[in-house]
């Protein structure tokens, strides 16, 4: 989490006044992947923004905050082209997850992938989950997504969400 989103977090301003949507639990990461690159697909196309943020957040491991840095959606989604590129971005901390946002907060998409003590290789053992705090005008979309690809999931408040997982 970078201090933006912190902010916004500590205080419920927006977009944690929306909708958080969170994987029920973890996916085999050939799943995780097609349904980022979906995601992604769908938010480029809704949400116009030429920059986006890409941060580490470690908001689950100690709350650290770390700065964002301005990436754009071609260079972003070649972490998405395979298995090996989507794990090769992980950060490989525990519970430290991989956040995007566009400068108008209106979603902020995070994956982690669990490193069960694998090498960075790719393994069609390894898992992980991703959640999405997404404004609430796109909601029924992103839930046609995840109902498409038979990935359960839970809703809740983003603010509460964040409040209950924070380990600073």
């Amino acid at each position: 989490m970078d201090e933006r989103l912190e902010r916004a977090w500590k205080v419920g301003d927006y977009p944690f006044n929306q909708t958080l949507v969170e994987t029920e639990d973890l996916i085999p990461i050939g799943t995780l992947l097609k349904c980022l690159q979906d995601l992604i697909a769908f938010l480029k196309n809704q949400i116009k923004s030429d920059a986006i943020f890409l941060n580490h957040d470690w908001h689950e491991h100690d709350g650290t905050i770390t700065p964002s840095k301005i990436t754009n959606w071609i260079d972003y989604e070649m972490n998405l082209k395979d298995i090996q590129a989507l794990y090769d971005s992980a950060d490989g901390d525990d519970y430290v997850r991989i956040t995007i946002y566009p400068n108008n907060l209106e979603f902020v998409l995070r994956y982690y992938i669990l490193d069960q003590g694998y090498k960075r290789e790719s393994n069609p053992n390894r898992c992980g989950k991703f959640d999405l705090i997404i404004d609430n005008r796109y909601l029924e979309s992103i839930i046609n997504i995840l109902k498409d690809k038979r990935i359960k999931y839970n809703l809740m408040l983003p603010k509460l969400y964040f409040d209950k997982s924070y380990l600073g």
